[in-house]
């Protein structure tokens, strides 16, 4: 909203925005991830945060990402603890 009270860009109010945390369980995400797409029916997007995984789950979540336009990754190098990931993952949120 700009200083006159009109609203610009899109409109996000009703958009859920779910946050996962990744850690060297490439298989185990996947199927996390997966389960939303199939049961949840209202608009919403996923911020996962990855805390510095080997290559396997990186490759699992990339293709991840490749395969959904809603899921957004930020890939750490190591860990920022699970409060600290979180944190990220609702900085990057749009949603409630």
């Amino acid at each position: 909203m700009d200083q006159f009270g009109n609203e610009h860009g899109p409109d996000f109010s009703n958009l859920t925005s779910i946050v996962i945390i990744s850690a060297e369980r490439g298989h185990d995400t996947a199927r996390c991830v997966e389960a939303i797409y199939e049961n949840t029916p209202e608009p919403f997007e996923i911020i996962l945060s990855d805390a510095g995984s080997g290559k396997e789950t990186i490759d699992t979540i990339a293709a991840l990402e490749a395969k959904y336009n809603n899921l957004h990754v930020v890939y750490n190098k190591e860990s920022a603890g699970t409060t600290g990931q979180r944190n990220q993952g609702a900085y990057y949120a749009k949603g409630a």
